[in-house]
């Protein structure tokens, strides 16, 4: 009998992202190969290249409506010259990059491959200028029977879910501003972000409504990014790194696709399902006193405050209060999303989940400059696809 010493573990040996923003003179495929390129300088001991790599993974939600490109993977194979890799395009709303991250986990782990690189990107500003914008994020997020026809907006949708949270908690919208005040700080720390400028809470509350209760800067924006990280199995990485980012728990869950099926507007069942999954794996047994640093996924300000409670580091309703009174701020005692967030660092679809962890990779090397969480061995990132039917969550850490 042949016996196997893998421990069947994957880690997180490369990282590659170019900024996200406005991306006028680059197309899809040079968005992914740029970062491509990025990841692949990366790799601490070098002599990693394109032969290396076992399987490409791309998370994109929407190349068909943005850019009228389908067959996305072989698109980013082509570009980036790994024609003789199998290739695989993940789609999950906006938690397309985070899913695509766990299908390479789940390919890895197996010891089906040894490596396989992930890719998210989204090329989208050019499509700012069109009128049918609106309908193309509503099409990628929500039902189309029930709630894109009915004139169902994917702001409009989580404005509900901001009136039915101030309603259940008695927190009202001076308390949400918090969110995006923090965020937009964070990202003047970023050179990668889009938005690199703060604001008070009292701009939050004074700019434009778009959906009341939520304002402008309650919800993200239109952004082009790609970011890319590189997994490789426990045995390999010796060969590549010193210093590895271990995937210790990855979580996925699954919620009704239209908001009229829920039970409520005031948690995420998906998020709950993927945080039980992705603790239990990791041994988190206590997330509020074992978790360093998270990202979480605000696509919208209410969206973050319901996530963090969701995961359970809060209570429900008290994510607000606590945002509001600087716990989750760089220097609280639970920093979130120091990137700047979806809303400031920028929400290319399918790159945002990737971004997340490329952020909190960044964190647990002590490689993120001035925005640099104190001792962070664990991270954790959240994503969501679309108003909450689709969740992932992952765990990492370093060796101490």
């Amino acid at each position: 009998m042949i016996m196997s010493t893998r421990k069947n573990e994957v880690g997180i040996i490369g990282l590659g992202e170019i900024p996200y923003g406005e991306h006028w003179d680059l197309s899809l495929r040079e968005l992914a190969s740029l970062a491509i390129e990025v990841a692949f300088d990366s790799v601490q001991k070098g002599g990693f290249d394109k032969g290396d790599v076992g399987a490409l993974f791309v998370g994109n939600a929407a190349a068909e409506m943005f850019v009228g490109q389908g067959h996305v993977n072989a698109l980013v194979a082509d570009a980036a010259g790994l024609l003789n890799v199998p290739s695989f395009r993940i789609e999950a709303a906006d938690a397309s990059g985070a899913a695509a991250l766990r299908a390479a986990y789940l390919a890895v782990k197996s010891g089906m491959i040894d490596t396989a690189m992930v890719v998210g990107v989204e090329k989208m500003w050019d499509q700012t200028s069109n009128p049918r914008v609106t309908s193309i994020l509503a099409n990628t997020m929500l039902d189309h029977d029930w709630e894109v026809e009915p004139g169902l907006t994917y702001t409009s949708a989580f404005a509900m879910m901001a009136r039915a949270y101030f309603e259940e908690f008695g927190v009202n919208k001076e308390h949400l501003s918090a969110v995006p005040e923090k965020n937009h700080f964070n990202a003047t720390l970023n050179p990668n972000a889009h938005f690199k400028r703060a604001f008070t809470r009292e701009q939050v509350l004074k700019s434009q409504i778009v959906a009341d209760p939520l304002g402008l800067l309650d919800c993200s924006p239109v952004t082009d990014g790609a970011s890319v990280v590189i997994l490789a199995a426990d045995e390999k990485i010796p060969e590549y790194s010193d210093s590895p980012v271990w995937i210790k728990g990855s979580g996925q869950g699954q919620d009704y696709l239209a908001l009229h099926s829920r039970e409520s507007l005031t948690t995420f069942e998906a998020v709950k399902k993927a945080a039980k999954m992705a603790f239990k794996q990791a041994g988190i047994t206590n997330p509020r006193e074992q978790v360093d640093v998270i990202e979480a996924h605000d696509s919208f300000s209410i969206a973050e405050l319901i996530a963090l409670e969701s995961m359970g580091f809060y209570q429900p309703g008290k994510a607000a209060l606590a945002t509001f009174e600087g716990e989750t701020s760089l220097n609280g005692s639970l920093p979130v999303s120091p990137s700047g967030g979806l809303k400031a660092k920028g929400h290319p679809l399918g790159a945002t989940g990737v971004g997340q962890i490329v952020e909190l990779c960044l964190q647990l090397l002590g490689k993120a400059g001035k925005r640099q969480i104190k001792d962070a061995k664990v991270g954790v990132a959240q994503s969501l696809g679309g108003t909450g039917a689709t969740a992932l969550v992952n765990v990492l850490t370093i060796d101490e």
